[in-house]
């Protein structure tokens, strides 16, 4: 009992008026993340199987976008703010990536993304069966080996070059961004001023990644007028109504990339009726 006392005395307990906007605020998150499923499920019904094999992984994308932002609206139900900046950063990084796919070579980017995803998964595998039975060992082998025969076709050869290469010359494994034949932009910086998003980048990636590296302890460092020391207390709601309303924002973006590849004019059209519905709910939080 008296362990559970002290946590109460550190968390915060957030008022009524405060609990009914954290949950205004994560519904209306939610309804983004939903909106996003909708279409994912709209760009499925026109080929169920969804026989392309770019377009699964641009699906995946989004779908690990949409990951991301429902856990901000977990977080913001219950008042998270500090946690949720980290996972904010993540969805802003993925945002810019997104964005980056869709300028240039949609195709060879998608086969870039997907070219890092099978040397990640060759080296995890590589190092697994170190501790592997036998049957097991050779169950990764034969992975391997087929992963390694589809790095070797086609584009997906080319870009497997470029990956070595980089590899070998920088002693570290590149991002999909840095093996693609417009390979200039060899970090995220350099891609938001490309993508004409540099002063979002500064106003908030920059921020958010000092909460992500633990170095921001001493932002709540408080002292009284009689120099006694006081903690802020835990689970303080910070920003909250600011990340709802970049959500949108980036949300919105990214949307919009997705129906004007896959979609229909209709969709356009709904997607912007959606979009200023969810504007006029954001700014009517209190």
């Amino acid at each position: 009992m008296e362990i559970q006392r002290l946590c109460e005395n550190l968390k915060e307990e957030p008022s009524k008026e405060n609990i009914e906007r954290f949950s205004v605020i994560g519904n209306i998150i939610d309804e983004m993340v939903i909106y996003g499923a909708y279409l994912i499920d709209e760009i499925r019904e026109q080929d169920p199987p969804v026989s392309n094999h770019n377009t699964r992984i641009m699906l995946m994308i989004i779908r690990d976008f949409l990951e991301n932002i429902d856990s901000v609206s977990v977080l913001a139900k219950n008042g998270c703010g500090q946690g949720l900046m980290i996972v904010q950063r993540t969805v802003f990084e993925i945002y810019l990536l997104i964005l980056y796919i869709f300028q240039g070579d949609f195709d060879e980017n998608i086969v870039a993304y997907d070219v890092c995803h099978i040397k990640q998964r060759i080296t995890a595998g590589r190092y697994c069966a170190k501790e592997k039975s036998p049957d097991e060992k050779q169950k990764i082998s034969d992975t391997i080996t087929e992963l390694e025969r589809k790095l070797s076709t086609g584009i997906y050869a080319d870009l497997n070059e470029r990956w070595e290469k980089f590899n070998t010359s920088r002693k570290y494994a590149p991002h999909w961004y840095q093996i693609i034949s417009n390979n200039k932009k060899t970090s995220l910086r350099s891609i938001a001023k490309e993508l004409n998003k540099l002063e979002m980048y500064n106003a908030f990636y920059g921020y958010y990644s000092r909460y992500a590296h633990g170095d921001l302890a001493l932002l709540y460092y408080t002292c009284l007028d009689n120099d006694t020391f006081k903690i802020k207390k835990i689970r303080d709601p910070i920003m909250l109504n600011l990340i709802c309303t970049q959500e949108l924002g980036l949300v919105s973006d990214v949307y919009q990339k997705i129906v004007g590849k896959y979609l229909t004019d209709e969709h356009k059209r709904k997607i912007e009726e959606w979009y200023y519905e969810k504007r006029s709910q954001v700014k009517a939080i209190k």
